[in-house]
C-alpha cells in the first residue's frame, strides 16, 4: 500500500499500525523518520530501502501473480467524514475489473504516452494513470514538480498523447492559455476569437467539430499538438472547461468514482459525451439513483466487481 509522504509523522505512524504491514520500503529521504516510527510499534516490521527491492527476471513467474483474485491487493487510507482517515480494502479483482471496464471504452495502444502528475497513493492515479497504461503497454512519464511549467515541458518533451488529472489543474491550464491569448498581438487575438466562434457555430449546426484544424497552429505553438485526450476525475469539473477545450479541438473525457469503487464507476465515452455529465456506468458496473426527488436527485447506489468487499 502506498503512503502519502506529505502526511504528518503521527498520521503515518497510525497508518503503519492499522495496516498490519510486515515490510516497509522507503526512500533514503524518509528512512530516519520511518525508522523512528517502526521503533514505536509493538510488533516487528522489516524496514528496507527502495534500493533493496529485488528485480524480477520474468512476469511469467507464477509467484508474481496472486493465488486468489479476491485477496486484498492494497489498503488505501482516504479522508473520512469524521475523525482520521479510513482504510479501504481493494482486492486484485476489484482493481483489474476496473481497469478492464474503463479500458473497454477506449482505444489505447502501445504508441500512446501518458504524463503522470498525480500522487500514486490516490486510487485515481494508481488505476487510471499507472495500471491502465501498463495494461495496454503504453509509456508513462513523470513530472518532478507539480506546476504548470513542468507539466507543459513534460508534454512537449515526451510528445504526450493522454493527460489524466483533476479539474483544478485543467482550470489552471485553461487560464494560462487564455492569459497567453490576451497578451498576443491584436491580430492574433481577433483570429483566436473568430476561430472560437466559428468552431462553436459549425459544431452546433453540423455536429462536426472543426476545432482541430482551425486551432492547429495554436496547438502547435502552445506545445499541445501531440495531445489526443484529456481525462478528468476526482472532483466536479465546471462544464465550460471541457466545452471550451473541445471547441479548440481537444477530446475531453470526464468520469466519476470513489476510492471504494477502485475508483472509476462512470465515464463519458469519447465522441458521445455530454458536458456537465459524468457519463454512464462502465460496462461491468450497475448504477442507480435511489429514491430521486422531483429533479432526479437521490442517493447513488452501485454494484459491480470493482466495489470494495469492505
Amino acid at each position: 500500500m502506498p503512503i502519502d509522504s506529505l502526511l504528518k509523522k503521527e498520521e503515518i505512524a497510525r497508518i503503519v499500525e492499522q495496516s498490519g504491514i510486515a515490510i516497509l520500503y522507503v526512500s533514503n529521504r524518509y528512512y530516519d523518520m520511518a525508522e523512528a516510527i517502526i521503533e514505536r510499534q509493538e510488533r516487528a516490521i522489516d524496514l528496507r530501502s527502495v534500493d533493496d527491492i529485488p528485480e524480477m527476471e520474468s512476469v511469467e513467474d507464477p509467484s508474481f501473480f496472486p493465488d486468489k483474485s479476491d485477496q486484498a491487493a492494497v489498503l488505501i487510507f482516504t479522508s473520512g467524514t469524521t475523525g482520521g482517515s479510513k482504510k479501504v480494502i481493494l482486492t486484485h479483482r476489484n482493481i483489474l475489473s476496473d481497469v478492464v471496464g474503463f479500458a473497454s471504452l477506449f482505444d489505447f495502444q502501445p504508441k500512446h504516452r501518458f504524463l503522470s502528475v498525480l500522487p500514486l497513493h490516490h486510487t485515481f492515479e494508481a488505476t487510471c494513470g499507472f495500471l491502465m497504461p501498463l495494461f495496454h503497454g503504453c509509456g508513462i512519464y513523470y513530472v518532478r514538480e507539480l506546476n504548470s511549467r513542468e507539466i507543459m515541458q513534460g508534454i512537449r518533451k515526451h510528445s504526450i498523447t493522454h493527460f489524466i488529472s483533476v479539474p483544478l489543474l485543467y482550470e489552471k491550464i485553461y487560464s494560462g492559455i487564455m492569459a497567453g491569448v490576451k497578451k498576443a498581438p491584436m491580430i492574433k487575438r481577433s483570429l483566436f476569437k473568430t476561430f472560437f466562434k466559428t468552431s462553436k457555430v459549425v459544431t452546433a449546426l453540423t455536429g462536426k467539430n472543426p476545432g482541430s484544424k482551425l486551432f492547429a497552429s495554436f496547438r502547435r505553438k502552445a506545445g499541445l499538438d501531440s495531445i489526443e485526450m484529456f481525462i478528468s476525475g476526482g472532483a466536479p469539473l465546471p462544464p465550460d472547461i471541457p466545452k471550451n477545450f473541445g471547441l479548440m479541438g481537444f477530446t475531453f473525457v470526464e468520469g466519476y468514482g470513489l476510492t471504494e469503487t477502485s475508483p472509476v464507476l462512470t465515464v463519458n465515452p469519447p465522441g458521445a459525451g455530454r458536458f456537465g455529465s459524468v457519463g454512464k456506468a462502465l460496462p461491468n458496473a450497475e448504477v442507480k439513483i435511489d429514491q430521486p426527488n422531483e429533479v432526479g436527485v437521490g442517493e447513488i447506489i452501485a454494484r459491480g466487481p470493482m466495489i470494495t468487499p469492505g
